[in-house]
């Protein structure tokens, strides 16, 4: 079944991709906006509307929440949350969105979006879902807004996709985290989840109060320290409790320095 699907992106380039990565797997786009106002126009002139809406979260003139706020009492199509940032995206992945597709656009992640909106429309769900998604939307909105006012951006949970779906794993889980080339690897006792996203990223995301980098492919979450030592090349290293024991940088000996002294 060939679907037709509507985007709105307000940047040329990730329009562009999107668009082309859809109509490799058999979907005619009826409509690439550029603004809240062209998605909300086209939908309002189209009662037949379109089978998926593909929605940046940050618009020029608004956001994907104020297209979902414009859909008609009726019912909603299924929705796919595009953003470069995947704190507005922590919840789309539940029952009451379809997916969302983190930029910059990966070909399996987009056949893997359109494979949850085919089976969405296969197996539709009750006529309140229109509510439903409306109170993600208020939820999404609430982190957008708190994002842009500097606060409550620090990264509670990560979304982990594994075996056809995504995780949530507690941060506080974490006992440390280790880069793979364009990865990272998310250390949780017994159980190694792979990231695909920059170690500095994430790093930047994190409580500085609870994790510290100790290498440039190394993070730690402090309260996982049981001792610090120095090898027998004179090289410092950190010990878990688990008894692995981690290398320090150089460069970054300074910084663990200053937090196993910062409560004196």
């Amino acid at each position: 079944m060939t679907l037709r699907a509507l985007i709105a992106e307000d940047e040329p380039l990730p329009r562009r991709r999107l668009r082309r990565m859809l109509e490799t797997q058999d979907v005619r786009v009826v409509a690439a906006c550029e603004s809240r106002a062209e998605a909300v126009g086209w939908l309002s002139a189209h009662p037949e509307g379109a089978d998926a809406l593909f929605l940046d979260v940050e618009l020029g003139d608004g956001s994907g929440f104020d297209v979902i706020d414009a859909l008609p009492a009726g019912g909603a199509p299924p929705v796919v949350f595009v953003t470069a940032y995947d704190q507005f995206a922590v919840r789309a992945f539940e029952v009451r969105a379809v997916d969302y597709l983190l930029k910059p656009f990966e070909a399996h992640h987009v056949r893997r979006a359109l494979e949850r909106v085919r089976d969405r429309i296969a197996h539709p769900r009750s006529a309140t879902e229109l509510e439903a998604l409306r109170d993600l939307v208020a939820e999404l909105r609430a982190q957008a807004d708190s994002l842009r006012n500097g606060a409550g951006d620090r990264l509670a949970r990560i979304p982990v996709r594994t075996r056809g779906e995504t995780v949530l794993v507690p941060v506080e889980s974490i006992d440390w985290i280790g880069s793979a080339d364009n990865y990272v690897e998310l250390h949780c006792g017994d159980a190694v989840h792979l990231v695909r996203r920059p170690m500095a990223s994430l790093e930047e995301r994190l409580d500085p109060a609870r994790f510290v980098r100790i290498h440039r492919r190394t993070i730690v979450h402090v309260e996982r320290i049981r001792a610090c030592r120095t090898d027998a090349s004179g090289d410092l290293e950190v010990v878990l409790r688990d008894g692995r024991a981690l290398k320090v940088g150089r460069s970054f000996r300074e910084r663990l320095s200053s937090w196993l002294h910062s409560g004196d």
